[in-house]
């Protein structure tokens, strides 16, 4: 968990303009899609162990709204801090489509496994 919630803002604040582009349309936003997701799961699977209780609504509400927040706060860093990288909000539409991502797989991961009922 701590390696992907410092490697988002490490790996949103430099600059890729040197770096090889995929000739896929949109991979910036699948990026975000699957770093947030991969945000969000870690996050609530490290809650689950830490509290270790089931993972109620209203704590996936929680981690959903502080993952988006996240994302939101290092799109303003973005703007703010760097002349080579701008404010998108298709990447928090991206961010928050794969934080809510991360939360279902989580939750079927968890029910699958009989872990949270």
């Amino acid at each position: 968990m701590i390696l992907i919630a410092s490697a988002i803002p490490a790996l949103s604040l430099i600059n890729i303009s040197d770096l090889p582009k995929l000739k896929v349309k949109s991979a910036d936003k699948l990026y975000h899609l699957i770093a947030y997701a991969s945000l969000s799961f870690s996050v609530a699977l490290h809650y689950r162990n830490y509290r270790e209780k089931n993972i109620s609504l209203k704590d996936f509400s929680g981690i959903f709204f502080l993952t988006i927040l996240f994302g939101i706060v290092i799109e303003v860093l973005q703007e703010s801090l760097t002349t080579y990288r701008t404010f998108d909000y298709y990447d928090i539409a991206a961010n928050t489509l794969g934080s809510f991502i991360g939360l279902v797989i989580t939750s079927a991961l968890l029910q699958f496994l009989k872990i949270n009922k």
